[in-house]
Parts: structure tokens; sequence; C-alpha cells
């Protein structure tokens, strides 16, 4: 009896069938490793954002007339705009959250306002943060928190 010669090895067909089933699967794993790397990002400026509004809360809470705010390092070189009812601070922020003096550098900007109206025995104060991405295009603030005192 003669025995069937067995080729052993692979051939050219399955190695170019592995490859492509290998090279589409390797697509799909790629656009989830960008979409991870893109949430992350997304996440940690998140982060900032409400660790940045936590610390100015806190020293909102300590000081009613504003004065510790302002010598706050992240207020360094901050703009004040105050009149008899409302406080607007603008400050420019470089893409680890420092404090910078240049707009035209700035990756993100943290609007501070602080409003009094008076009622009939105390006052109330809103203070409201919005922290925005500085492109003109994005419209929607990365960040938004209220509080609400009452004096």
């Amino acid at each position: 009896m003669l025995k069937a010669k067995r080729n052993k090895g692979v051939s050219l067909v399955e190695l170019i069938l592995s490859i492509a089933v290998l090279s589409i699967l390797s697509v799909y794993v790629i656009q989830m490793f960008i979409t991870s790397n893109d949430l992350n990002s997304k996440a940690k400026v998140l982060d900032q954002s409400v660790l940045v509004s936590e610390s100015i809360f806190e020293v909102v809470e300590s000081d009613r007339t504003l004065g510790n705010l302002r010598n706050m390092q992240l207020f360094k070189h901050a703009l004040f705009d105050v009149s008899e009812e409302v406080v607007q601070s603008i400050v420019y922020l470089d893409d680890a959250f420092i404090t910078i003096d240049s707009q035209d550098d700035a990756f993100y900007i943290l609007d501070f306002k602080a409003f009094k109206t008076q009622a009939l025995e105390y006052e109330v104060v809103n203070y409201r943060i919005e922290i925005h991405q500085n492109d003109p295009l994005e419209l929607e603030p990365i960040y938004e928190i209220e509080m609400q005192k009452y004096y």
C-alpha cells in the first residue's frame, strides 16, 4: 500500500487568510485604544475641574468678602470685575490647570461669578463656576457648578 504524502506546515492561502483576519480585528482593537485614551483625557480634565472648583468653594465658604480668593495661587493672574452686586473673575489655565496670564496660550478658561441679592432679612449670594475649553467652536462648558449662600 502506498502512503499518502502529508505536507506539514502552513500553506500560503492559510497564511494570507490569517493575516487578513488579524488585520480586521486589529482595526477594532486600535479604535478601542484610541477611544479609551480620549475618554481618559476627558476624565482627567473633568477631575481637575472638580478639584479646582472645590478648592475655590472652600475658600468662599470661609471668607464672605472674597479677599482670600484673590490671594489664592489660582487667581494670581486673574482679571476681576467688581460691581456692587456682581463679582466676576476670569482665570486662564494651561493644559495642566496652572494659572497663566495670557488668553492666547490658555487651554482652559475659568469663569467665577458671585451675584448678590437682598432678601427681606438676609442677603443671598449665588456663586457660579464655569470651566470652558479655550476654543470658540466649543460652546458647552467642561464643568459648571453653583452654590448659594445666605448671610
